[in-house]
């Protein structure tokens, strides 16, 4: 189970959900990245970077409030992103978008507050409706200060700019709280009741996953031993079924080498 506060881990976040990766670039109208919506709770203390597709040459105004506007200009692949200066505390935000294209988007009931990013196999995974005396706190989980995203699965064997099904912060609540994750949830509740601000919960977690499986391949190569496991997913996206073939002859060889000797290492 990771627990990972964005203020300490920004980049890790916001590679995993918040858009880090380069959305795919779209002759495309105006978007904003997935993981802004209604209800959302953006870092306090940081600048937040707000991002997006859209006409390339076009010019992206954004406004938080009543306050300044803020400008970008989208860049040839189709990508902007503006950085939102830091903010205190607190719910009740508004953030406002409009192109010189002549295109629209707001968002409303936005928090400023702690972020987390709640990753890891099946103990993250773990949804509340499981949880004992699930019923009570299912019942009792309505806090508007406590805002929800589930990352829903997805594999990829390169970066995606958009998730595989729609997505949406939720507040806290029966409605939203059932099939969340147990863990991060309830981390969140303790935070919030004891910093008294907003707090973000982000659940990206798969049961039964590597830590490998969430690493990119510099990440892999720089740890070492992973070579013909990368030559494998660089086979598959050029053949997939030469690539299962060569799975499936790697696993026919592990049971081959372990049969009748107990269990082994995964295959590699």
């Amino acid at each position: 189970m990771v627990l990972v506060p964005i203020s300490a881990r920004a980049a890790l976040a916001s590679a995993v959900a918040l858009g880090a990766v380069p959305l795919a670039a779209q002759a495309a109208p105006f978007a904003l990245a997935p993981v802004l919506t209604d209800n959302a709770v953006l870092q306090r203390g940081v600048a937040v970077p707000l991002r997006g597709t859209g006409e390339p040459g076009s010019v992206v105004h954004a406004r938080l409030d009543d306050g300044a506007t803020l400008d970008a200009t989208v860049a040839a692949d189709g990508t902007w992103q503006i950085a939102l200066p830091p903010q205190a505390a607190g719910p009740g935000h508004a953030l406002h978008f409009a192109t010189s294209t002549g295109q629209q988007a707001q968002l409303g009931n936005l928090a400023f507050g702690d972020v987390f990013l709640c990753s890891g196999q099946s103990n993250m995974e773990f949804t509340l409706r499981h949880a004992t005396n699930a019923d009570a706190t299912i019942a009792g989980s309505a806090n508007p200060d406590i805002r929800l995203f589930n990352v829903p699965r997805q594999s990829s064997l390169t970066p995606q700019g958009q998730f595989g099904a729609p997505v949406a912060w939720a507040p806290a609540g029966p409605a939203s709280t059932p099939d969340f994750s147990a863990v991060c949830y309830f981390m969140g509740a303790d935070i919030q009741a004891t910093r008294h601000v907003p707090v973000g919960l982000i659940a990206a977690s798969w049961g039964g996953s590597i830590i490998e499986d969430w690493m990119s391949p510099a990440a892999l190569r720089q740890a070492g031993g992973n070579e013909e496991g990368l030559q494998l997913l660089a086979l598959r996206a050029r053949d997939p079924g030469a690539a299962e073939q060569a799975w499936t002859g790697k696993v026919a060889a592990y049971f081959a080498r372990t049969a009748g000797k107990g269990r082994g290492a995964r295959p590699t």
